[in-house]
């Protein structure tokens, strides 16, 4: 089977891609804007497997991701985009304090 990963060259997905291909005999193609999130450095002990292809795609351009061949497939999909850290995610708000109470 064939899976197609987003983010996966971020800190979760790098792990799923490891996983997939050292523990199935499923292929894996992994789709990744390469922001500050990703390392492909994380993914070079499954770089050389031909079960393993890498697109450098945006997946939040259509037409970036309308060139990319992998996004024609119809199968398994796990996505896994994300930014780093919830200080990266939230806006800068004021949000009300909260203590534990003992």
């Amino acid at each position: 089977m064939k899976i197609l990963v987003t983010g996966g060259a971020g800190f979760i997905g790098s792990a799923v891609i490891r996983h997939i291909i050292d523990s199935t005999t499923d292929s894996v193609v992994n789709l990744d804007k390469l922001t500050y999130a990703g390392n492909l450095e994380s993914l070079l002990d499954v770089s050389d497997s031909e079960r393993y292809a890498f697109e450098r795609v945006d997946i939040c351009d259509r037409s970036e991701l309308d060139r990319a061949p992998a996004t024609t497939y119809n199968g398994p999909q796990l996505n896994w985009p994300s930014k780093q850290g919830i200080a990266c995610a939230l806006p800068k708000v004021a949000l009300p304090s909260w203590t534990p109470s003992s």
